[in-house]
């Protein structure tokens, strides 16, 4: 009963981004990015954010599994890459959430 209460006031999505830490700076920073991202780079640029790696990968599912980012594997000889980018879905929540920091700043 409490469950499909839940559900009413947080809408699948809001739900999945707000139990995975991190996610909010995940979307920012790719987002801040301009690009896609290596996976190690984006690992490394939220571990100096204070992700931490299981929170990452945590993160990292709730975005894809929301159609907020895509991971395409690119392979440049013997390596493979693992390329992290938004969708256009990703792109929209990442400009509002730039909004709402800019508010939270003023």
């Amino acid at each position: 009963y409490i469950s499909e209460r839940l559900s009413l006031i947080m809408p699948f999505g809001i739900q999945e981004l707000d139990e995975a830490k991190g996610t909010l700076r995940l979307l920012l920073t790719v987002y801040k990015s301009e690009r896609h991202l290596i996976r190690t780079d984006l690992m490394s640029l939220l571990k100096s954010e204070n992700v931490g790696k299981s929170a990452f990968y945590g993160s990292l599912e709730a975005c894809i599994k929301l159609g907020l980012l895509i991971e395409e594997s690119v392979r440049k000889g013997n390596i493979s890459y693992t390329h992290t980018q938004l969708t256009p879905k990703g792109l929209g929540v990442a400009e509002k959430l730039v909004e709402i920091r800019e508010i939270l700043e003023e």
